[in-house]
Order: structure tokens, then sequence, then C-alpha cells
């Protein structure tokens, strides 16, 4: 898909280090390059990302089983942020689930990130659940689902 001056398709190979920078900036518990790479080649992964000018700005790591799917990452880079990039790529990424027949997608957050709940709600998805203490010990993840 190109729009709006970007592009979004599947992560190709090659840009595990661009995404290692990318979750470096966005998660406290970063995955490494070998986790990222073990990930792309998953045959229940499905991962996408957003290349804009300046190369890969944003992805979306899921994985789809048994007509469900779970949203495992999803993150931009710091002077790629609200921009629209995430937007773009959860609105391109629940099409694709959805062109796949997946009916039903889960997520989790932590409770503190309101841009990314706000994103979220904005797709559709609902809290349905809590992870008491889920992050470092101490701050609570929020499960969200969305029909599709």
């Amino acid at each position: 898909m190109k729009k709006y001056g970007i592009q979004i398709k599947k992560i190709p190979d090659g840009y595990s280090d661009k995404i290692l920078a990318i979750e470096k900036e966005s998660f406290s518990d970063a995955w490494t390059v070998g986790m990222l790479d073990e990930e792309l080649k998953s045959p229940t992964a499905r991962a996408f990302a957003v290349f804009a000018e300046d190369g890969l700005t944003a992805y979306i790591f899921c994985r789809a089983v048994c007509g469900d799917a779970e949203i495992l990452r999803i993150a931009a880079s710091k002077k790629s942020r609200r921009q629209g990039y995430a937007s773009a790529l959860l609105a391109y990424t629940l099409e694709q689930l959805k062109n796949e027949g997946i009916k039903k997608v889960f997520l989790e957050v932590d409770f503190r990130n309101l841009p990314a709940k706000k994103l979220y709600e904005k797709y559709g998805f609902q809290k349905i659940s809590v992870r008491r203490a889920y992050y470092e010990g101490k701050y609570d993840a929020e499960i969200y689902s969305a029909a599709l």
C-alpha cells in the first residue's frame, strides 16, 4: 500500500538492525536481533512496516493462529511519531488480517500508555481484562480485543 508519501509492506529481510533501534527507543524490554529474526521466520508471524523518505519508520508484529491474531509489537521511531504512521500501519494490518479470515484480534498495553490506548480504541478495540503488575512487576497491562 502506498499512501501519503509512505509505503506499507511486509518487512523484508535485512531490517532487523533498524527495527532494533526503534525497539530500544520504544520499549524497556526491547527484543534482540535474534528474537526479531526468529519472529520474522515464524509461520504464524505477520510483520509489516511503514517506509517513508528516510526508510523504515514504524513496524508491527502479529501472530495469527486459528482465526485469532495477537498484536505483539507496534512502534514508530521517535522522530516519526505523531505523524499518523502507526495509525496507517494498524489500519493496514487489520485489513490484511481480516482478508486472511481472522475474526478477532487481541493486544496488551501498559495502562499508562494513553496515546496507544486512544489509537486502539479508534480502531474498535475494547478493554476486556487487566493483568496486574505485568510490566516491570508493578504496572498493569490492559488486554484489548477487536472483532474484525
